[in-house]
């Protein structure tokens, strides 16, 4: 039976922090990665087959199901840990032709930014901060100003996105404005649309100042209506956010109109039993059933209940 192949971009990070911590639980890798709880156990499963990971089960909560714990340790053979190095290295490092930084310095920065997209506040601005740490590191391990120019044009766009993010828009709109310019001429059309999403957003300002949620939603549209957006991108986040509000405001209005319906209904009933318990039937009314003794029409009016 073959083994169930591991996507690289999940198979890659797990490795490469497996080999930075050097001792980890599952839960402490998912936290890490941002990974589901399946994909990261399917990698230490592997690892653990290789003879690149040992593990050690640890004293489970009785009131908690599941899973039994495990602490994962590196191997102490020198060979498997190399072993190890070199799979993370093969698997982080892209096609030569792609021009591509491939440093795990690069890769650390990526991952911190679009986890502190998913955060708000304190924590949003503390990983924004680690992230922007890891990028001089890996300008460093690039080769700095001897980097292609490429490379630092990716690593670049990386700084745009972390002052996007921090709210820094004249920053952000300098940067990539800049890489627009570059990726234009390298004829990168995915670079410049992902580009050209940041500053539209940056020329729309009502759409993080005003705080309507209805009115935030109309402006947004009307730049949906134009183009297609990417899952990852800037304006899916922000639409994401819209979302969750809208609905609620959706929901109370629909309720509020069944109650109403509903009371309309019940009244319209409590008068029709009146009238057949006196037996007279409304004109317009004749031949309708009489309602059954326990119906809903011999109920009260019932009105919404505020919440």
């Amino acid at each position: 039976m073959s083994k169930r192949r591991i996507p690289n971009e999940v198979n890659g990070p797990v490795r490469f922090w497996a080999l930075e911590l050097g001792e980890f639980t599952t839960a402490e890798m998912v936290r890490l990665t941002g990974f589901k709880v399946s994909s990261v156990q399917s990698v230490l499963d592997r690892l653990c087959e290789e003879q690149l990971l040992m593990s050690t089960p640890l004293p489970m909560d009785k009131k908690k199901r599941g899973r039994p714990p495990v602490l994962y340790r590196l191997s102490e053979e020198p060979q498997m840990r190399l072993k190890l190095t070199e799979s993370v290295q093969a698997l982080l490092r892209p096609a030569p032709s792609s021009e591509r930084p491939t440093s795990t310095f690069y890769f650390s920065v990526r991952q911190l930014i679009d986890r502190a997209v998913q955060e708000k506040g304190p924590r949003r601005l503390r990983l924004l901060a680690e992230a922007e740490s890891d990028l001089e590191l890996a300008l460093e391990a690039e080769g700095g100003k001897q980097a292609p120019e490429m490379v630092n044009a990716r690593l670049d766009y990386e700084r745009g996105r972390i002052a996007y993010w921090r709210k820094d828009n004249t920053a952000a709109r300098e940067i990539f404005l800049r890489l627009k310019r570059f990726f234009i001429a390298q004829h990168d059309e995915p670079m410049v649309r992902s580009i050209d999403e940041f500053l539209l957003l940056l020329d729309h300002p009502q759409l993080w100042e005003e705080t309507e949620p209805k009115v935030r939603a109309r402006h947004l549209l009307e730049i949906l209506k134009k183009m297609e957006y990417g899952a990852e991108s800037p304006v899916a986040v922000l639409f994401q956010e819209l979302l969750h509000p809208l609905a609620e405001l959706m929901e109370t209005q629909i309720n509020a109109q069944a109650f109403k319906m509903a009371n309309e209904f019940l009244q319209k009933s409590m008068e029709l039993h009146k009238l057949e318990s006196l037996k007279k039937t409304p004109i317009g009314m004749e031949g309708m059933a009489k309602p059954r003794p326990g119906s809903r029409s011999s109920w009260d009016p019932i009105s919404p209940t505020k919440h």
